[in-house]
């Protein structure tokens, strides 16, 4: 669900990359994803006057591109029930 659809031009000004992938994962907490987001040693977070940043690609792509900027990786464990 998360590589379906590209939402470029997304803008999340004055947020770490923890809050936007909270914000990300959020939207699918209908489905049953709780998120779980370990915040970076590497905290940056951009000045809206300097920039904004924007989401380029799907969610997916976007998620894991931010995880491997500080050298984590994204991934969803299943539960134990089925949906």
């Amino acid at each position: 669900m998360m590589d379906l659809i590209e939402l470029n031009g997304i803008p999340y000004p004055a947020m770490p990359a923890e809050a936007r992938v909270a914000l990300i994962i959020a939207r699918y907490a209908v489905l049953g994803i709780i998120p779980l987001v370990i915040p970076s040693i590497l905290i940056d977070v951009p000045n809206p006057l300097d920039r904004i940043p924007e989401q380029q690609g799907t969610d997916l792509q976007y998620i894991k591109k931010l995880a491997d900027n500080v050298g984590y990786v994204f991934y969803i464990d299943p539960g134990p029930v089925p949906g």
